[in-house]
């Protein structure tokens, strides 16, 4: 997984900040993205400038993404949800499998 982190963001990997309402729409959309096209990981926990700055409630963020995906998204999409330990900081990422 650290392997994932050194990576530049493409089509199956975004980095991202946070969640919150104002991206949330932008999230989904590339969750969508993700399971049309070849897979993909979502990291929540880092910032535009690549630092690395944790999930505060990773376990929090787990279960708002399962809903909003659940909800919103048809026919459904199943993630797949891993939390590491970075600089003593929780990343959580969002595994899209293919064709999902």
């Amino acid at each position: 997984m650290k392997e994932l982190l050194r990576k530049q963001e493409s089509k199956t990997l975004e980095f991202k900040r946070e969640f919150n309402n104002s991206n949330k729409e932008k999230i989904l959309q590339t969750i969508i993205a993700f399971a049309n096209g070849s897979g993909g990981n979502l990291i929540f926990g880092i910032d535009d400038d690549r630092k690395i700055i944790g999930v505060a409630n990773p376990f929090e963020l787990e279960e708002k993404l399962s809903n909003i995906t659940f909800d919103s998204i048809s026919p459904t999409i199943r993630i797949d949800t891993v939390f590491i330990t970075e600089q003593n900081k929780t990343l959580v990422i969002i595994k899209i499998p293919l064709g999902a």
